[in-house]
């Protein structure tokens, strides 16, 4: 059977009554569920009573217009909506209330703004990246403050390695602090060398102490004015000059600066401004070894880690270059073998030991150059009296005696291996030639037999006598080294860590010091103290600077 469209429709329209029906169910159902109860039930109930029959009259009709769509289940919770209502009503309360809340409000459409982030908020263009100019190599400017106040941006002068400098020293000589005119530079530096009269005193004069075993000992004293602020950084070297009528002393610090320091040779000064101090920087690099020539005490050997060694005439004021190192070997000692006065030995950052005559031009056959140490060599050192025996302290943690005739440019043979567990800060000879000291940072001061017949395993010496000793110096100080005595044969002096601040001088055949100079002016570590050649002084350099001398006690 056809059917009509007016069927169809009705057939598509029924859904939507049935959603509609069950959309108003809900509706009262709601109204049923909330209660409100006004602050006075019974005047609301009168004023609402007939908008309350009217709803549920309107609710009737609809069911009876709807009699067979609704089915049982649906024709109870009706009743039951009514009654409730009636209960209500009955109680005072206001049904128009419920009706109005529960009443559908129309669905309005959302509607969001489809806006793109990145046009409400404007890229700004990005900064360029910014890159270190220390790791590109670049200058930083440097400020500089002048007298006006105003501050002046100077660019430096490109680097130039701190190891090969020029031999050309005119640009690094200074004077003294206080700026001098070359006259009285010359006057100053004519007074170092000027001959006074003999102001030693007798041997009886000064106070000896003699303990209990027998040793003798000098008493010594420091003055509050003899101690100098002789360089700028801390000291890696001391020289005493032989002269016996008045002291001088120089000085060797980290930034390559040396200073000669004047004093009398019998009294400390009256006041602090009558030492004589001339200061010069003829190095870049630290200066790790001073000698007085034997030749002419007048001229001063300097070594230093920038691979040079410079002669200093002291009375003209002026640096010869004597000799360079090739492939940036930093020098880390230098001694005047004293079998040949115009012989030097010389130890490098890379394990060589040199042999340098510096009245030959370089490159000829009596420079020679052995490597015997893989790692750093920190001190070379010749036997007193067999001119053919040498001594080497290494960072590989040995320490080794050889023969020279015997020493090949690599793959030499040592004569004895003193083995260590740590680095060794040096090894060197006693002025009788019967004992070898080495300073290890295992915390031991070590004394060996350098007789080669009286070992059994050469490769393995042990040592005659191990000195507990607190060697760890740190970054900011420098290393401890030994000096001996050149008036007593067994008799060395060293810095010390512990407190109150003290200088030791052992014998090397005692385990404990038989000497400690202390003073109340005396507050720091002194890691580099060297005797006088023929007086009773001694020098002491620390890491700030300074320098003090330490005098014999007088009758």
């Amino acid at each position: 059977m056809r059917r009509t469209r007016a069927q169809a429709r009705a057939s598509l329209d029924e859904p939507l009554a049935a959603s509609k029906r069950q959309r108003a169910a809900s509706t009262t159902r709601a109204a049923a569920a909330t209660v409100s109860v006004p602050k006075n039930p019974v005047k609301r109930a009168k004023k609402e009573a007939p908008k309350a029959a009217t709803l549920v009259e309107e609710s009737g009709g609809s069911d009876a217009d709807e009699g067979n769509a609704m089915n049982e289940y649906e024709r109870k919770r009706l009743e039951n909506i009514q009654r409730n209502l009636e209960f209500m009503k009955s109680m005072g309360v206001s049904t128009a209330k419920i009706a109005a809340r529960t009443a559908q409000k129309p669905l309005t459409p959302v509607t969001k703004s489809v806006t793109s982030s990145a046009s409400s908020h404007t890229k700004k263009p990005s900064a360029p990246t910014r890159r270190s100019g220390r790791i590109q190599g670049q200058d930083a400017p440097a400020i500089e403050v002048g007298t006006d106040n105003k501050i002046k941006v100077v660019v430096p002068e490109p680097r130039r390695s701190m190891r090969n400098a020029p031999a050309d020293l005119s640009a690094l000589v200074a004077a003294q602090p206080n700026i001098l005119s070359e006259e009285d530079h010359k006057t100053l530096l004519e007074s170092l060398t000027r001959v006074v009269e003999d102001e030693s005193e007798g041997e009886s004069e000064r106070d000896l102490q003699v303990d209990a075993s027998g040793v003798t000992t000098v008493q010594y004293q420091l003055d509050a004015n003899d101690i100098v602020k002789a360089v700028s950084e801390r000291i890696y070297s001391l020289a005493f000059h032989p002269r016996k009528d008045r002291v001088v002393l120089a000085c060797g610090d980290k930034r390559g600066e040396l200073c000669l320091w004047s004093t009398s040779a019998t009294h400390p000064a009256s006041e602090p401004t009558d030492n004589v101090v001339a200061a010069y920087r003829p190095h870049k690099s630290p200066i790790t070894g001073m000698h007085f020539s034997k030749a002419d005490d007048n001229k001063l050997l300097s070594s230093s880690y920038d691979c040079c060694i410079r002669e200093f005439d002291i009375p003209s004021g002026k640096f010869t270059d004597l000799f360079t190192a090739p492939d940036d070997q930093g020098l880390t000692s230098m001694i005047v073998d004293p079998h040949h006065e115009n012989r030097l030995m010389l130890s490098t950052d890379t394990g060589h030991v040199w042999l340098v005559d510096p009245r030959q031009d370089q490159g000829k056959a009596n420079q020679q150059a052995y490597h015997l140490h893989e790692k750093k060599v920190n001190t070379v050192d010749v036997h007193p009296s067999n001119e053919f025996c040498i001594a080497t302290a290494s960072l590989d943690r040995t320490a080794m005696l050889w023969d020279i005739r015997q020493l090949k440019k690599t793959g030499s043979k040592p004569l004895l291996t003193m083995p260590h567990d740590r680095s060794v800060n040096c090894a060197s000879f006693s002025p009788n030639g019967q004992h070898v000291v080495t300073v290890c940072l295992n915390d031991y001061v070590c004394v060996y037999d350098p007789n080669v017949n009286t070992h059994e395993d050469a490769t393995n010496v042990q040592p005659t006598l191990a000195i507990p000793h607190n060697n760890q110096t740190g970054r900011w100080l420098t290393k401890l080294y030994t000096s001996w005595n050149p008036r007593r044969d067994d008799e060395f002096i060293i810095g010390c860590m512990q407190q109150p601040r003290r200088l030791q001088i052992f014998k090397a055949t005692r385990k404990n010091p038989i000497q400690e100079l202390r003073s109340e002016y005396f507050n720091s570590v002194h890691s580099i103290n060297v005797f006088h050649p023929t007086l009773d002084l001694i020098a002491g350099g620390n890491s700030s600077g300074r320098v003090c001398l330490w005098r014999a006690k007088r009758r």
